[in-house]
């Protein structure tokens, strides 16, 4: 079973291309956090997602789980944060190619299309929230990995997950805490989520997304 590429775009999914293009310069990075709300999402049958609320403010907090078919809840507590925070509400969810990672490169159609189908959930759950399309960013596997957890990329599924859970428990603990929140071991889809979450916070792409948002909120 092949995936077609009018499959994969209405799907969200990004599919190797033949054709070399001229790549538009990615917008730079920042070294502060970005002042806006971010919705994290690792997308699956069952997706993480992280809320996380800017360092700079009074009541900054990260709340963060898994869901299945728990999707519009999220969104509208998403939406609830930004606000609560007068900060505009931008998410980012993983997307994905099958080159993207040396041991998914098997990646079958069927996988994509389950994936997509998970991302177009999310998908409604914003359009039911009148959130912008131009604060809906995706970002690849490699990439957040890449910023976030660094060294080799040809680590297994299992050393990825692993190394998110460490690298989420670190960054994010002690602000989980704070929000009063009983310590528990994070579930592997969530600590991506994190993961994707601590890449968005001073990601050039989603500072594009804020300074589009100006000053409407969320």
């Amino acid at each position: 079973m092949q995936i077609s590429r009018e499959q994969a775009r209405a799907l969200g999914i990004k599919l190797p291309s033949s054709a070399k293009r001229a790549k538009k310069p990615a917008p730079p990075d920042s070294y502060v956090p970005h002042d806006c709300v971010i919705l994290a999402i690792d997308p699956g049958n069952v997706s993480g997602y992280a809320i996380v609320t800017p360092l700079s403010s009074k009541n900054g907090s990260v709340y963060s789980g898994q869901t299945a078919e728990g999707q519009a809840r999220v969104v509208v507590l998403a939406k609830e944060a930004a606000l609560a925070q007068v900060r505009p509400l931008v998410v980012v969810g993983e997307t994905w190619t099958t080159g993207d990672r040396v041991h998914d490169r098997r990646m079958h159609a069927a996988v994509l299309l389950g994936l997509g189908a998970a991302w177009e959930r999310w998908r409604l759950a914003f359009d039911a929230v009148g959130l912008p399309k131009s604060r809906v960013i995706r970002v690849n596997t490699a990439t957040w990995r890449s910023k976030v957890i660094g060294g080799p990329m040809n680590r297994t599924t299992a050393e990825w997950k692993g190394l998110a859970r460490l690298h989420a428990e670190g960054r994010f603990r002690k602000r989980r805490e704070l929000d009063g929140l009983v310590p528990r071991p994070l579930g592997d889809d969530e600590a991506e989520a994190l993961c994707i979450a601590a890449w968005a916070m001073h990601a050039g792409a989603v500072g594009e997304a804020v300074k589009k948002a100006g000053k409407r909120y969320p």
